[in-house]
């Protein structure tokens, strides 16, 4: 699934945080924004002229990026963050992983940058709510009585079950409530305990 495919590079510590080592995952995921890309178009390049100049991403997403850098050498630690950010007129979500490597001297001199492309997911998660958005539009705005009653409580009832039954959603929400204190006197002997 390309969704989870990860990307990884490795850029140099240095004042241009240049790009030293790119695999082959990342040169596929690239060319897929820019068809031409290959490796010696990222090696040896500043992170600026990359995401600024080639994929023309916003100063105010690369200072993001940057100031993720610096928080990664200062504190020494693995910096994980969510980047979005617009490409071709569509949004783009990344989660991304920076890790510092570390020389003999305990200085660090690069830092790994993995990123897991989270769009797809992103898009998948967008629809679901909205689909749960227009459920509970229609259960809502329904005439009838609705519910869903789970083990021994009711998950989810609508305002014509509220007004059917007499209760309110706190009430109906207790745990004292029983299904069974809902159905006619007369139907209760046909009910199991």
């Amino acid at each position: 699934n390309s969704s989870d495919m990860q990307i990884l590079f490795s850029v140099g510590v240095d004042s241009d945080f240049r790009v030293v080592n790119v695999n082959n995952t990342c040169i596929i995921e690239l060319q897929k924004i820019n068809d031409n890309i290959n490796e010696t178009d990222i090696l040896g390049k500043n992170t600026y002229d990359i995401f600024i100049n080639m994929f023309k991403i916003a100063p105010e997403k690369y200072d993001i990026i940057l100031g993720n850098f610096f928080q990664t050498i200062a504190t020494s630690s693995q910096k994980e963050y969510y980047f979005t950010y617009k490409y071709k007129n569509e949004e783009i979500h990344s989660e991304i992983v920076l890790t510092p490597i570390f020389s003999k001297e305990n200085i660090c001199v690069y830092i790994h940058w993995v990123s897991r492309d989270l769009t797809f997911r992103h898009k998948v998660l967008n629809a679901l709510r909205e689909s749960e958005e227009k459920y509970r539009n229609l259960i809502e705005q329904s005439n009838d009585a609705i519910f869903l009653f789970y083990i021994d409580h009711f998950e989810l009832t609508n305002m014509r079950f509220l007004e059917m039954f007499e209760y309110s959603k706190r009430e109906i929400s207790s745990p004292r409530i029983n299904f069974i204190d809902l159905s006619s006197p007369k139907r209760r002997e046909y009910l199991p305990e």
